[in-house]
């Protein structure tokens, strides 16, 4: 998840396109599998999803998260979830079973500690190049106080 203090309302659109491009080139930095973006926020390998995310602007600010489908047992998925009601194009009515993949299925070998390590240093190369006013929304209150806790 990142936020940014932005100068003025806007609509979601206008970054969420940026952040899930922000997201993609991590993956691809940080687990070699590249992904295309898909749907509105969705990462795919192939005609499969990998990530979904949202986004909310308000108040001069953008807050995204994403959801990254790492090495989950996807035969959960439809034991626990429904169908959506609404769905992308370009699920074409799939379940979720045939729907969704893994980064490891797609390829990505690295063990999940290095994985997440590896991550977390390509998006924080990424967001200080594009945004130097994102900051970890855990360490916001003392940041509005211009002090460490």
């Amino acid at each position: 998840s990142f936020a940014r203090a932005v100068p003025r309302p806007l609509a979601v659109g206008s970054h969420m396109g940026e952040a899930v491009d922000v997201l993609r080139e991590a993956v691809a930095a940080a687990g070699g599998v590249r992904l295309t973006p898909a749907g509105t926020g969705d990462l795919c390998h192939g005609d499969r999803k990998v990530a979904g995310s949202s986004a909310f602007a308000g108040r001069g600010a953008f807050f995204y998260q994403a959801s990254l489908l790492v090495d989950a047992d996807l035969g959960l998925v439809d034991r626990y979830l429904r169908h959506p009601g609404r769905e992308p194009a370009y699920r074409r009515g799939r379940p979720h079973r045939e729907f969704l993949t893994t980064l490891r299925q797609a390829g990505c070998t690295k063990p999940l500690a290095a994985l997440a390590r590896d991550l977390e240093a390509a998006l924080a190369l990424a967001l200080g190049a594009i945004a130097p006013e994102t900051q970890d929304l855990g360490d916001a209150p003392a940041a509005r106080r211009g002090r460490e806790e």
